[in-house]
């Protein structure tokens, strides 16, 4: 299966060409996100053979949580470029993507991906291996630091955030003992969203709706005429 992902719910938004599980080829645009060349970069690897448009199976797009304007570039992107051929579009929550990376790496029971969710509050999602799939252990969580739920809190347990530069401090005062606590930024990649998309295509399942996570609601604000 050859998948070409993209991922943008952070400053460190990456593109990946990955081919039968393997990465071939990833770019990264670190910095302010509103700068992405990132339809410029796609048409320099189709027109110098670094990517081949017909052989791409699958798009793949992390939809968060995290950046607001990344997501939605993100997802618009990936839906109107599989729209010629028909191309399927997998999408994946990004911290999902992450607690797949970070479950198999440390052989935790269970991974906790923290976020900046603003307004003094932090978004965390719970996640574990069931049946050889990553799942999302009950809804996504948002609350102030200091009235972080008992179930994020299980011994085994790792702790990981996209925005330790911002976050540290605060998740070494609240971490319990019985959790490990990942003491730097760890981001989601294309590389790790592509692969858990491969990853359910190649069992049959779906991914999740291909639309931004948005972990507080909408904000209406009434007109002023």
């Amino acid at each position: 299966m050859r998948i070409l992902a993209l991922e943008l719910s952070t400053e460190a938004g990456t593109l990946a060409w990955i081919e039968e599980g393997e990465v071939r080829l990833q770019l990264e645009w670190p910095g302010d996100g509103r700068r992405r060349p990132v339809f410029a970069d796609l048409y320099a690897l189709v027109r110098d053979g670094a990517l081949e448009w017909s052989r791409i199976d699958r798009l793949a797009v992390g939809v968060g949580p995290g950046s607001f304007s990344g997501l939605r570039a993100a997802v618009s992107l990936m839906q109107g470029l599989a729209l010629p051929d028909h191309k399927p579009v997998t999408a994946v929550s990004s911290a999902r993507a992450l607690a797949r990376s970070i479950l198999g790496e440390t052989g935790a029971s269970r991974v906790v991906v923290l976020g900046d969710a603003r307004r003094h509050e932090l978004w965390a999602g719970c996640f574990a291996e069931e049946d050889g799939v990553v799942q999302r252990c009950g809804d996504w969580i948002v609350a102030p630091a200091g009235e972080l739920p008992e179930v994020l809190k299980a011994a085994g347990t790792v702790w990981v955030s996209p925005d330790w530069g911002g976050l540290g401090a605060t998740l070494e005062e609240v971490c319990p003992p019985a959790v490990t606590l990942v003491r730097e930024a760890r981001r989601p990649s294309a590389a790790m969203v592509g692969g858990l998309a491969g990853d359910l295509a190649s069992r049959g399942l779906a991914g999740e709706p291909a639309v931004p996570i948005y972990v507080h609601p909408a904000v209406s604000i009434a007109p002023r005429f």
